[in-house]
């Protein structure tokens, strides 16, 4: 990281500025896209999308000159094909043909103004509006479910993804694209390290192999962390927070952290396919070592064997497993107590017995915890090398959660942000707030809506008072 700061830089910087130096590059970079952003940010505005697409319109025309130019230039130090940033141009010709239809949407739009009146409040989204008049039904009719809906994923018209987690997988995907093809140079440079100084000869097939499955495992960690975004999200609509963990930060906490989820999410997916390419690449050796080869060269035999010293090993730790379960049950436990049990007591029943055979497993069982303790450790590796992705899934000890995982903390603090600012319920609520009111009543009509709501939250939080709050209209003065 030093090297490429100091080789952006025309001089040399001090090792107690990187950070800071880091900081002010990443400024730039944002500086640089700030435009983009404040015309996107302009509705129904058509200087700022006549500005937003000249400004995006450059910035294509730019990147396709200086793609172009990457692509014909060859470098006597550099020999291997450069990465066609596809994505980024896909990107910024959606933003010029987005720019470009708001134009002219919006031009016609304001020879037919509608008055200052109706603009004042803002409009409440459709399908936060679909999501209430749903949640009011008395019964919801289901409909038949598609096979992509039963198998793959089940879309809600109600839900919409907001900016932060579109904008996030966008920037994934792109990275996953990027990433791919230096994976590919590496693999290249990598063998042919091994084939000059080793003789070994090159596989490219096999890394091809295992950068395509670094690539799909990461695009799938990134759907599904969209899918469980909505499906916690939803969850937190409901009031239901059992997805949420016991201990939840402190709101300054929480907002400042979900500033952080995109980068940090970005930098774990770059991470996960860093750690991912060995690992498939690996796995691909140890399969074409052990079960491709032996096919290719007919000697079948082989594969047999070692398919039967595996099962040698494993069988016989099942039979004592079983073993040792029939006669817990048949001998160390009483009966149970009457015929409607299903399962016996813990009570025992031969208690020297018990001792004699703990004390000859004893010395197995020692064995065979080494062994599963190394297969244990080898799989939480794997799994979490596979899972490295997913913030949404906590990786450490439930302990040490807020003090080691941060990026799932990130992820928390998302969802409380997002749940607490886009709930569908409180939205119509307080658009309905607005828009009903009457400019004379409105200090009345305001006075009692806070008093009814006031008496909704106190019920809910207080059920015990239902049944001593008084029904019906008030008694007349002087009468008890």
């Amino acid at each position: 990281m030093r090297e490429e700061v100091d080789r952006c830089l025309p001089f040399q910087v001090p090792r107690w500025a990187t950070a800071m130096v880091q900081f002010l590059s990443a400024l730039e970079v944002a500086l640089v896209l700030y435009p983009t952003f404040i015309c996107l940010t302009q509705e129904s505005s058509i200087l700022g999308n006549l500005m937003g697409f000249g400004y995006t319109l450059a910035w294509f025309v730019y990147q396709v000159v200086r793609t172009s130019e990457n692509q014909t230039k060859q470098l006597p130090w550099y020999r291997y094909p450069h990465v066609m940033p596809l994505p980024s141009l896909l990107c910024t010709a959606y933003l010029v043909l987005h720019f470009l239809f708001l134009f002219f949407k919006v031009q016609p739009m304001r020879q037919h103004r509608q008055p200052p009146e109706e603009e004042k409040w803002p409009v409440v989204p459709h399908h936060n509006i679909q999501y209430v008049k749903r949640l009011l039904q008395p019964t919801v009719p289901i409909g038949e479910k598609h096979w992509f809906q039963r198998r793959v994923y089940e879309w809600d018209s109600c839900f919409r993804f907001p900016a932060r987690m579109l904008i996030m997988a966008v920037v994934a995907l792109n990275g996953v694209y990027t990433l791919s093809f230096v994976l590919m140079v590496m693999e290249i440079s990598f063998s042919r390290f091994l084939n000059m100084w080793f003789g070994v000869p090159t596989d490219f097939p096999r890394g091809a192999a295992a950068i395509s499955l670094t690539a799909l495992v990461t695009v799938y960690h990134i759907c599904q962390t969209m899918a469980q975004y909505k499906c916690q999200v939803q969850s937190l609509y409901r009031g239901d927070r059992s997805v949420l963990p016991k201990t939840l930060p402190r709101s300054s906490t929480a907002l400042t952290w979900s500033m952080r989820y995109i980068g940090m999410q970005f930098a774990y997916i770059c991470i996960s396919m860093t750690l991912l390419y060995p690992v498939l690449s690996l796995a691909i050796v140890v399969f074409q070592q052990f079960i491709v080869q032996p096919l290719r060269e007919g000697n079948v035999q082989v594969l047999f064997q070692t398919l039967g010293d595996i099962l040698g090993n494993v069988v016989p730790v099942l039979l004592l497993t079983f073993t040792l379960r029939v006669i817990s049950r048949r001998f160390f436990l009483q009966d149970t107590l009457s015929a409607w049990d299903e399962e016996k007591p813990l009570a025992l029943n031969s208690i020297r017995a018990l001792e004699n055979t703990s004390y000859f497993c004893l010395f197995y069982f020692m064995i065979l915890g080494l062994v599963q303790s190394s297969f244990i450790f080898l799989s939480r590796a794997l799994l979490g090398t596979l899972m490295f992705a997913r913030l949404d899934q906590a990786a450490s000890l439930s302990g040490l959660r807020g003090h080691f995982n941060y990026g799932n903390l990130a992820w928390v603090s998302v969802l409380l942000v997002d749940s607490a600012h886009t709930n569908p319920t409180a939205l119509t609520f307080c658009h309905l707030l607005l828009t009903t009111r009457t400019v004379g009543g409105a200090r009345v009509w305001l006075g009692g809506a806070r008093r009814r709501w006031w008496l909704c939250y106190t019920l809910l939080r207080n059920p015990s008072l239902v049944e001593l709050r008084r029904q019906g209209s008030p008694p007349p003065p002087g009468v008890c």
